[in-house]
């Protein structure tokens, strides 16, 4: 079992980027089509969770502010370990790493369903079973986005990225749908069955992975270097510094208005359980459609889609607040799926394409925060939603966002130039206080620059 940070990282073949229809060529090859598979699962069951976890909070409590705090309870821990699990990405074998976190988060999934199966299900097994999966998948989520650029070449990488938020979007149609149809029928506790029997195939497919033998960069310092290394090196990094803030900004200011949307469709719509399944199927149906956008297409100014996908993001979220109506919140839905899947994989594939290999699982580990900003916002929201209405936290949500797109847009023109592919991925300096030991990060550039010269 082995990492691909070197050796032959193609060795399902290298799909051609030239002519035809592109949109799913990345799956061509052996390494990638297991992991975007071993993502459709893990996207499947983390949707599932989302709506079996709020419904259940909401079923034990009808608090607003629980169902703020329980989401919190599972992205708190990627906001403290999150960027531990990049350090981990860039210095242990990743994929030995990725099967650990999948085997805890199939343990969590079948102890919830034994738990509510047998009728013994408290707040408390709830709050404490969303911190476990919450810290398995502050490692799960850069080692698996690290990961990619070793298993396809660099102009299969857009698609690539494109590829992995068309499987989670995919699944943010289907999940919340079958999870919506199943509560009525077999309950919370169905949902985490069967949620555990498709994480069964994530391990499964993590383990077949093929890969060549793994290389660290880093392991020459401490952790802790290598952690102020990251930051340093971001910080170092105007345009790095940029997309992050892009990036995450919005997951903090408005992505918790899937927090609310169980007290929306409840209280709001008067549709139950159903109808909230099915309005977070429908966001994520724009989601998918804006990934499969962005796996056929090539931006030429990535920077002005991203502000100008974040401000649609924050406008429709506004409207959904202003116009909390039946026949309008459907497509207003779609449009936050959809623009949404935009910002999100415009900015992971440009850091991904600017950060130098020996970094890319720290830069990953902090774009991954806003798993953990999500939810810290998700309590704010539930808070004010209980304090107003949920309607109400909708305008200052997506207000806030709008805001956001047009003040970078405005203040900072390197934003709206960018093009990343006038960026390349520069060796690290290698000075002797200063980001990746210089041995190491020799050893490494050199490993890449045979592969690269062997594939020409």
């Amino acid at each position: 079992m082995n990492n691909g940070i070197s050796g032959n990282r193609y060795p399902g073949g290298r799909p051609r980027a030239d002519g035809g229809f592109r949109t799913f060529s990345a799956l061509k090859n052996y390494n990638y089509r297991l992991l975007w598979l071993g993502s459709l699962g893990h996207s499947s069951g983390m949707w599932m969770d989302q709506i079996a976890r709020s419904w259940l909070i909401w079923e034990l409590t009808g608090s607003p502010a629980m169902l703020g705090l329980v989401n919190a309870a599972r992205g708190l821990p990627m906001l403290f370990f999150g960027i531990w699990g990049g350090v981990a990405a860039d210095r242990f074998d990743r994929q030995k790493i990725l099967l650990a976190c999948q085997i805890v988060t199939w343990l969590s999934y079948l102890d919830m369903a034994v738990l509510i199966t047998i009728g013994q299900i408290q707040v408390w097994h709830i709050f404490l079973n969303a911190v476990v999966m919450g810290t398995a998948m502050s490692f799960n989520m850069p080692t698996r986005q690290s990961m990619i650029p070793s298993v396809v070449p660099p102009e299969m990488l857009g698609n690539a990225i494109g590829l992995n938020v068309m499987a989670m979007n995919s699944t943010r149609v289907l999940g919340p749908t079958v999870a919506g149809v199943m509560i009525p029928m077999l309950g919370t506790g169905g949902v985490y069955l069967l949620s555990s029997v498709i994480y069964t195939g994530v391990v499964v497919s993590t383990f077949m992975l093929h890969l060549p033998p793994f290389i660290s960069g880093v392991r020459t310092r401490s952790a802790w270097g290598d952690l102020k290394d990251g930051f340093r090196y971001m910080g170092d990094t105007p345009i790095i510094m940029l997309i992050l803030a892009l990036g995450l900004l919005p997951i903090l200011l408005g992505m918790p208005y899937m927090t609310l949307l169980p007290v929306f469709a409840d209280e709001v719509l008067n549709i139950g359980a159903t109808g909230f399944g099915v309005l977070t199927s429908i966001a994520g149906f724009g989601g998918l459609v804006g990934a499969i956008l962005i796996a056929s297409v090539t931006f030429q100014r990535e920077g002005r889609a991203m502000l100008i996908s974040t401000f649609g993001f924050g406008v429709c979220i506004l409207a959904l607040g202003v116009f909390p109506l039946m026949f309008v919140v459907p497509p207003l839905l779609f449009l936050i799926g959809m623009t949404n899947s935009f910002f999100q994989a415009l900015t992971q594939t440009s850091l991904i394409r600017i950060a130098p290999e020996a970094m890319r699982g720290r830069i990953m580990g902090i774009r991954m925060l806003d798993m953990g900003l999500a939810p810290i916002g998700s309590s704010f929201a539930g808070f004010l939603a209980q304090l107003a209405s949920v309607p109400a936290a909708f305008m200052v949500m997506g207000s806030s966002c709008a805001v956001l797109a047009v003040v970078a847009g405005f203040a900072n023109r390197s934003i709206r130039e960018l093009n990343v592919s006038d960026h390349s991925a520069q060796p690290v300096e290698t000075k002797e206080d200063i980001l990746v030991p210089s041995a190491a990060a020799r050893s490494s550039d050199q490993a890449d620059s045979m592969l690269s010269h062997a594939i020409r």
